[in-house]
């Protein structure tokens, strides 16, 4: 099986689509130029389709996979995840700091989450989204790369 091929199993193989360094990872291959190219080869074809995150591409064969941006989610964020998500309601950011301990407010820890799409701000309070939900379940099983 060529590299190509290869690559196209493992992003059809998940949920959701899947960062650079995610598939070179489940790849277990060092030659990290030539899965770029052969992405590059993949998408240009059609094989795969391609969505541009905060802080990675991620590559997706089917229009049921998550188009979930997480690689990059510092602890910090995660812990304001984790906490919106066991909260079950919208929660001011001086809330957030409070039950964490610690400043997360307007910080680009609550924009950062916004923009990705993983909290919602309404009226001064935040509440994650689904796409939230969903991105804690990821996280939960390990499966992501760090950066």
């Amino acid at each position: 099986m060529g590299l190509e091929e290869e690559i196209v199993k493992v992003v059809s193989a998940s949920q959701r689509a899947l960062a650079t360094c995610e598939i070179i990872r489940r790849l277990n291959t060092r030659s990290t130029v030539y899965v770029y190219v052969a992405l590059r080869n993949l998408v240009r074809k059609g094989m795969l389709k391609r969505w541009e995150g905060v802080k990675a591409i991620y590559y997706y064969v089917r229009d049921d996979q998550d188009l979930i941006d997480m690689v990059g989610l510092g602890p910090t964020q995660r812990e304001v995840l984790q906490l919106l998500a066991s909260s079950n309601r919208p929660m001011r950011g001086s809330q957030i700091a409070s039950e964490l301990g610690r400043r997360v407010g307007a910080e680009p820890t609550m924009m950062g989450l916004v923009r990705r799409g993983l909290v919602e701000r309404t009226n001064g309070s935040y509440i994650i989204t689904e796409k939230g939900r969903k991105a804690l379940r990821y996280l939960e099983e390990g499966e992501l790369c760090s950066s």
